[in-house]
């Protein structure tokens, strides 16, 4: 359990309150991987990884998925809560090279779930706050962009464990304030869904999710007060991720979990040592006659989402320390949107330490760093 989730939801809101005349839709692609400090850590790679909380959002079959450890309990249970930071000046968020319009980002996200055999229920909720520069009444001013999403999610094991599949239906709600006043405000939702599947004693394992888009969300504000029009809606692409891990070492990877019911031996016996290396790809659609989020603070408008792109993440992680200290380092491919730009690198890294205060407790950090991005934070969970 990791106390902090892009996930990779979407931004549901930087509807910036400035759309100059004649703009529609916001693009609204998450490039950057904003998630727990494992999924960070790893470069993205955890769609077919899935264990814990974690993975809520990465891939909701994480809900049900049993960890090795607990594959012969009826009753698991995990809960993450986490905290990151990308805290340099001019912050390039979305790759549009403009750089201007972010500053002091952060991001809060915590999420439970109960198993009971073969069912796993919980719920994931995300919070996002950071500053932005808007233009009011003629006057370029800070404002504070706030948005929180989340919903309940629900899994359940196939083929005796070996297929866990799920789904989280979304909302949530984001504003641009000044003064604490709202200058533009939006809500929206959608589904994700996503399937693992591990055959038995097999060290390696396959997942996929799909997010459905969300298009021409209304927005709600003050044109007067945002010197320009509020912008008919945002457009969240549809999100289709595919991926495969392999395990190395004593460890077994995927344990046939009995669910309280079996008499296998216990599976909190099995080795500690391993080597997991993961890989995700992601294509994202395409959002036809939306622009980007800077082009509406700065009444420049920039297309983009006009084809669709397709991301790639990678990552290995090894408990160093038998039972004690588990490492992490990825790099993952994040396409760019607008056509000026091609796309970035990043390298990221992690680690988690076990300590022992009446439970197994787990403190985590993740480090990411790309041009114009530096995102770094830390997070408490359970050790498994």
């Amino acid at each position: 359990m990791d106390l902090k989730s892009t996930g990779r939801l979407p931004f549901l809101a930087l509807l910036v309150a400035t759309a100059p005349v004649g703009a529609q839709n916001v693009d609204f692609f998450q490039g950057p991987i904003v998630s727990s400090h494992r999924v960070v850590g790893l470069g993205g790679a955890y769609v077919s990884v899935g264990y814990g909380a974690d993975g809520h959002l990465v891939n909701p079959a994480a809900f049900a998925l049993r960890d090795p450890f607990g594959a012969d309990d009826y009753f698991d249970w995990d809960a993450t809560l986490s905290w990151l930071g990308a805290t340099r000046d001019d912050v390039d968020l979305t790759q549009s090279g403009r750089g201007g319009a972010f500053d002091e980002v952060f991001f809060w996200q915590g999420g439970g779930h109960l198993k009971l055999g073969r069912h796993g229920f919980g719920v994931h909720a995300v919070t996002q706050r950071w500053k932005v520069r808007v233009r009011v009444n003629g006057e370029l001013t800070d404002a504070l962009y706030r948005q929180n999403f989340g919903g309940p999610g629900y899994a359940f094991n196939w083929m005796q464990g070996e297929l866990v599949c799920g789904l989280v239906p979304f909302a949530g709600k984001a504003a641009i304030v000044v003064d604490d006043v709202d200058l533009v405000s939006v809500e929206g939702g959608g589904l994700l869904t996503g399937c693992i599947w591990g055959p038995f004693d097999a060290p390696w394992r396959l997942g996929a999710t799909l997010r459905t888009p969300v298009v021409g969300v209304e927005a709600a504000g003050d044109p007067e007060s945002t010197s320009g029009r509020v912008p008919d809606g945002i457009a969240i692409p549809a999100e289709l991720t595919w991926g495969g891990s392999v395990m190395f070492g004593p460890r077994r990877y995927n344990v046939r979990p009995t669910f309280g019911y079996g008499e296998d031996p216990p599976a909190r016996s099995l080795a500690r040592r391993y080597v997991l290396l993961s890989a995700d790809l992601v294509l994202t659609g395409a959002t036809p006659d939306a622009f980007g989020v800077e082009s509406f603070l700065e009444h420049d408008l920039q297309r983009s989402g006009k084809k669709p792109t397709i991301g790639a993440r990678a990552g290995a992680e090894s408990e160093v320390i038998a039972n004690r200290l588990a490492l992490r380092a990825g790099s993952y491919f994040e396409p760019s949107r607008f056509e000026r730009t091609v796309g970035r690198m990043h390298a990221t890294a992690g680690a988690d330490l076990r300590i022992s205060v009446v439970w197994d407790l787990r403190l985590s950090t993740s480090l990411d760093v790309a041009p114009d991005y530096l995102n770094w934070g830390l997070g408490l969970g359970f050790w498994h």
